[in-house]
């Protein structure tokens, strides 16, 4: 009985956090499927929370994604992905996050694996989505193997000519022969 009341409780802060997820409410949501893997637990004994402990996992990945705390989704990713490995929305959050850290090589190769457990699990448009995703990350992958002149510069890649001509020129005088001085 006292199981039953723990899981349903676990339930309930799931569906709280997924509404407050769907509303925009990032830092409730967050807090409820925390508060739910609190309770849920990680005991071995009870199969280490199992698949509802990885879909929480999952989901608190994806919103901190949302809110811009990467490294913290990814750790959850990797949490989710050992209790649940072909869970094709936890390899999809992880990829995603190894594209914003530049881990072009990763994103790639778990855009491949989310598109393989799709075409299992899911639906048609999550692996035209997921190939979609992909081609992105490869064309990342592919520029990320030649110059970046812009990060060079320190610009962004929508910046003006200005911009651009005000960078060269900073950057030209701390290089410059004439204009730098020795550290001796």
């Amino acid at each position: 009985m006292r199981l039953r009341k723990r899981i349903k409780d676990v339930e309930r802060l799931k569906e709280e956090g997924n509404v407050a997820f769907k509303t925009g409410k990032l830092l409730d949501a967050a807090d409820k499927y925390a508060e739910a893997l609190e309770r849920i637990g990680a005991d071995p004994r009870e199969g280490e929370g199992g698949p509802l402990r990885a879909m929480l996992l999952s989901n608190r990945a994806t919103t901190l994604v949302k809110l811009g705390r990467h490294d913290d989704a990814l750790a959850d990713t990797e949490a989710s992905l050992v209790l649940n490995p072909t869970s094709f929305k936890a390899l999809r959050t992880r990829a995603r996050i190894q594209l914003h850290l530049e881990n072009y090589d990763a994103a790639v190769a778990d855009f491949k694996s989310a598109i393989e457990q799709a075409g299992i699990e899911g639906s048609d448009a999550d692996v035209r989505a997921l190939r979609a995703e992909l081609k992105k990350a490869e064309v990342a992958l592919k520029r990320s193997k030649t110059k970046d002149y812009y990060k060079i510069l320190g610009v962004e890649r929508e910046c003006t000519e200005v911009e651009i001509r005000k960078a060269y020129r900073r950057e030209s005088l701390k290089h410059h022969p004439d204009k730098v001085r020795p550290i001796l």
